[in-house]
């Protein structure tokens, strides 16, 4: 028989695969990067020629890959915490805490995501564009910054199943 903590456990165990999946291609953006930056050296320093393209195009991949990334970090507890007390309270009082921490940061993430998508409609319905050479729309940087926001908000829900599920089994 499924019991609600066990199909909980396997959308959890769901959303990592797919996590892990965004990571990946995280990982193609920073490879994407890397070359992009070392042609625009090669052919400002080699050639005087500089691309007009390039500054343009890193500007969004960092933006995607700082946005995919995000929830992966959080998966993996690479975000920056303080742990000096926290190892010294009990199984049970860690997740308690871990509860009340990451709702906290859970509402400050669905507050960004609302104000990320906000600001990516008004910049679809407005048109609006960089101020670089390329003028490339500005609404597929907003609108990441919104899904990205949105991808760290399931994560910081999935913690908060684990945190409980962790709680009920101990």
């Amino acid at each position: 028989m499924k019991t609600p903590v066990s199909t909980l456990k396997r959308i959890v165990l769901g959303w990592e695969r797919f996590e892990r999946i965004l990571a990946y291609v995280a990982a193609l953006i920073a490879i994407v990067m890397a070359f992009t930056v070392a042609y625009e050296v090669v052919m400002r320093y080699f050639f005087d020629s500089a691309t007009r393209w390039s500054t343009s195009l890193n500007l969004y991949l960092l933006i995607f890959f700082t946005f995919l990334g995000g929830a992966y970090t959080g998966l993996t507890e690479g975000h920056v915490r303080v742990d000096i007390m926290y190892t010294r309270f009990s199984h049970k009082w860690k997740g308690i805490i871990g509860i009340f921490i990451t709702a906290l940061s859970f509402f400050f993430i669905i507050y960004l995501t609302i104000s990320c998508a906000q600001v990516a409609y008004r910049s679809y319905e407005m048109e609006l564009r960089s101020i670089q050479a390329m003028r490339w729309p500005l609404f597929p940087m907003h609108l990441m910054m919104a899904i990205g926001s949105l991808l760290l908000g399931i994560e910081l829900l999935s913690q908060i199943i684990k945190h409980i599920a962790s709680l009920i089994d101990s």
